[in-house]
């Protein structure tokens, strides 16, 4: 990547970042802090951070610095002096060691959490953009040296799930985030919060929940009516503003406490409506005494908000005895008594326990009297919930990636229990989406890793077979017809997966070694004969694998063996030699060897050169051939082939090559294989093909 693509990326992301830069001269740290760490972690891939990879961090920091010396360097003496080039180079590589050892982590980003909270508590978007924003600067990192590598591809995906991970406990400049990570969220300063009609449309744009949106207009008007009053001199309806949400995880409630926090400050009932979110972690100490005043400063940051406590029932949990829970309780309902319009709290857990936990105390039952229920996300919201989360990251599905992602969120609903996480669930199966996906672009050519390839989620990419134990296709367009078999039939499951197809010869005799058991496990029916245009000679020749010679693979045809009888595929797709290629030693590496050797004999109409297997190298490098060619990947028992020709190569014919492949190296080092096919030049495959085996 030449220095002038390098250096606009810089500036656009610069320009991304500029709303948060606004916010303060802290901001401007943390932003070099996190994007330091996001080069030391793309450099740690191959051991190296490149000149391109420093140039850009360096234009960065003249920006957000306003360093003229440095931005000057970067922009017109990078490329002209060799000299000033290196000087600089070694100058901001200690920039990046200072910004990053400051703290010694590295493994963390900051800046998400930190935004996320601002964008809580003030009701703005920066989170998202900035995100994307960093994302798009890793990939420029990733690209910088013109080499994509598979290690390379897995820090790529560290770095998303950092990114999106903003669960981290910063020091914030405008929030101030204290204690554990859950124990409270207040803000330092008054938020501006929208107006009432914005809070309600951010409502209304929840997914789901039909029943908690209608009593919390029913609410809204409720109090709209008392503010009309108010203004009019009549005397109010008293009302008590704390709430009981009852519902399990991941349904929403933090994220409408905080919009009645909102609409409690547009209406007047609360000057701020900030959020102070805590649990019994936050709340109960180990020591007498301490409890108490976890309460007093917890209820003095959410003053004048409201303080949301989740599974609040855990402060009374069965057969407490002297737990410091009960002290919680007592001093949370005497100061709600003394800000009694100051301040709202809102309680927050499963249904029956939120009811046995309220009961239990007549001081509870007494002030919470309003309760919302908050049900199970239906598969078709938590798809919903899916896509925004996937549109947000800049990732798009496939329509048979969205068809297979419903199949399994229908499978976790329909076994769910209690314990069932609904959006949190979504967005844990989409990390794991996201990392397969990494996966399986480790075969593409560093050439051909493009945004669109990177950002579109195919339909291997979605885990089916580890949620519904079988590997098989969502839709129907994936399936392999193999000569022979009817279009409705499909091969037995092996495992959870398909078996490999067993083609034979007409005469009823198997191409190269048997079976492994693994393999042929369950085939209970006479495989498929070879098709006559994949035999060798005439169509009534019969082929004998075990006395076949190379060099007569492509006999010239006589008067005996006419032009048309001879099939057009048989040098580009010719069986492998029968006698398996003993590696140096069984490892995955000698495994790979053999794969690689034995398509290269399949796919070439030439012997391989007379080299030991041990010398060549371990690449993905693809195998030319005249028409075919296959590149290969064995990580973590996983082989994966991608096939490209001018016209993407046949399915089942790979599928029957590959059976021919897996059977003569054997499964030691495999599991699951994956097979691609690809026009060459396309960045998609036309079809894939997922196997497990046994």
């Amino acid at each position: 990547m030449q220095a002038k693509e390098i250096i606009k990326e810089a500036n656009l992301l610069y320009k991304a970042l500029a709303p948060v830069l606004a916010l303060g001269p802290a901001y401007g740290d943390y932003v070099l802090t996190d994007l330091a760490r996001v080069v030391r972690i793309c450099g740690r891939s191959n051991a190296n951070i490149s000149s391109n990879e420093l140039l850009a961090y360096l234009v960065l920091f003249g920006l957000v610095k306003a360093d003229k010396d440095k931005l000057n360097v970067a922009l017109h003496l990078w490329d002209y002096s060799s000299q000033t080039r290196r000087e600089y180079e070694k100058q901001t590589l200690k920039l990046i060691m200072d910004f990053t050892q400051q703290d010694g982590a590295v493994d963390r980003l900051e800046l998400p959490g930190l935004l996320e909270a601002i964008d809580r508590n003030r009701g703005t978007q920066y989170t998202s953009h900035v995100i994307n924003a960093i994302y798009r600067f890793a990939q420029i990192i990733i690209k910088a040296d013109n080499q994509v590598t598979m290690q390379e591809m897995d820090a790529l995906s560290s770095i998303w799930k950092l990114l999106h991970n903003s669960s981290s406990n910063v020091a914030n400049p405008a929030v101030n985030l204290s204690g554990n990570d859950r124990a409270a969220n207040p803000t330092a300063t008054s938020p501006n919060p929208a107006p009432l009609s914005d809070v309600m449309a951010e409502l209304n744009r929840l997914i789901g929940m039909a029943e908690v949106k209608e009593e919390v207009k029913t609410l809204t008007n409720f109090l709209r009516v008392q503010q009309v009053r108010s203004q009019r001199g009549l005397a109010k309806t008293p009302v008590s503003l704390h709430a009981v949400f009852c519902g399990p995880p991941g349904t929403g409630k933090t994220t409408v406490a905080r919009l009645m926090g909102k609409i409690y400050k547009d209406l007047g009932f609360l000057s701020k409506g900030h959020l102070v979110e805590t649990d019994r972690s936050g709340l109960v100490a180990g020591y007498v005494g301490q409890t108490a005043q976890n309460v007093d400063e917890l209820v003095t940051q959410a003053l004048d908000g409201v303080l949301f406590i989740d599974e609040a029932y855990t402060l009374k949990p069965p057969g407490d005895g002297r737990d410091f829970g009960q002290e919680a309780i007592d001093t949370l309902l005497k100061r709600m008594e003394d800000h009694r319009d100051r301040l709202v709290v809102v309680v927050a857990g499963y249904q029956a326990e939120m009811q046995s936990f309220i009961e239990s105390n007549p001081g509870l039952k007494s002030r919470f009297n309003r309760y919302f229920y908050f049900n199970d996300y239906r598969p078709e919201e938590l798809l919903e919930i899916f896509l925004k989360l996937a549109e947000k990251s800049h990732f798009t599905l496939t329509p048979p990636a969205q068809q297979a992602t419903l199949q399994v969120l229908h499978h976790v609903y329909e076994s769910r229990d209690k314990t069932f996480g609904n959006a949190r669930m979504v967005r844990n199966l989409f990390e794991k989406i996201v990392e397969r996906q990494a996966n399986r672009l480790a075969t593409v050519s560093q050439y051909d890793l493009t945004d669109s390839l990177l950002t579109t989620l195919q339909p291997e990419d979605i885990p089916v077979d580890e949620y519904l134990g079988t590997t098989r296709e969502a839709t129907s367009d994936l399936s392999v017809e193999l000569p022979g078999e009817k279009s409705e039939e499909r091969a037995e499951e092996i495992s959870g997966a398909e078996n490999l197809p067993v083609p034979t010869q007409p005469t009823g005799q198997m191409i190269g070694a048997p079976i492994p058991p693994g393999i042929s496990q369950g085939y209970d029916q006479p495989p498929p004969p070879v098709p006559a245009e994949w035999t060798i000679g005439p169509a009534s020749q019969s082929v004998n694998a075990t006395n076949a010679n190379p060099t007569n693979a492509n006999p010239t045809p006589t008067a005996a063996t006419p032009m048309a009888a001879t099939p057009m595929a048989t040098t580009a797709l010719q069986p492998p030699p029968p006698a398996p290629i003993d590696p140096p030693q069984s490892t995955a590496e000698s495994t790979l060897i053999q794969i690689r050797t034995l398509l290269a004999r399949s796919l070439q109409n030439q012997p391989l050169q007379s080299q030991p297997l041990q010398s060549q190298p371990l690449q993905n490098q693809p195998l030319q051939s005249q028409q075919i060619q296959a590149k290969t990947n064995l990580r973590d028992g996983c082989l994966q082939v991608m096939f490209e020709a001018a016209t993407a190569p046949e399915m089942s014919k790979m599928v029957v090559l590959m059976r021919q492949v897996i059977q003569t190296v054997g499964t030691q080092h495999i599991s699951r294989l994956q097979i691609y096919g690809r026009e060459i030049g396309q960045e998609f495959p036309a079809w894939s093909k997922e196997f497990r085996l046994s």
